[in-house]
């Protein structure tokens, strides 16, 4: 045989062949929403929410910039703070009001104070 890989067996192809599969969706689902337009907050050119605001002001202004508010399904304290991390570097990204990190801290008490027990 000439060329540079070594051969492989049928499994192993498709045991590879789906590893890059993986990876490319990864970045792909990595990679921020363009929208078109843009919303009154974009266009305004104010950029955080202002200090003043309720935990609970501030958790319906800021996650409804993008999306209907959430279920306050059981996650734990980590997992919120990561979820809203995500959506605050999103929000920046796309040009949307963000979060300071006192503000991150707020939302996700407040979400951990409104869940419903199970």
């Amino acid at each position: 045989m000439s060329g540079k890989f070594p051969s492989m067996d049928n499994r192993m192809a498709l045991v590879v062949t789906l590893a890059v599969a993986t990876v490319l969706f990864g970045l792909f689902m990595a990679l921020p929403i363009r929208q078109k337009g843009g919303s009154d907050v974009q266009k305004s050119g104010l950029r955080e929410f202002p200090a003043t605001l309720s935990s609970e002001d501030l958790f319906h202004k800021a996650c409804t910039q993008c999306h209907s508010l959430p279920t306050l399904n059981q996650k734990s304290p980590e997992q919120w703070r990561l979820l809203v991390l995500k959506m605050n570097r999103y929000m920046a990204q796309m040009g949307y009001r963000s979060l300071s990190s006192a503000q991150v801290g707020h939302i996700v008490d407040y979400v951990l104070g409104h869940q419903k027990p199970s």
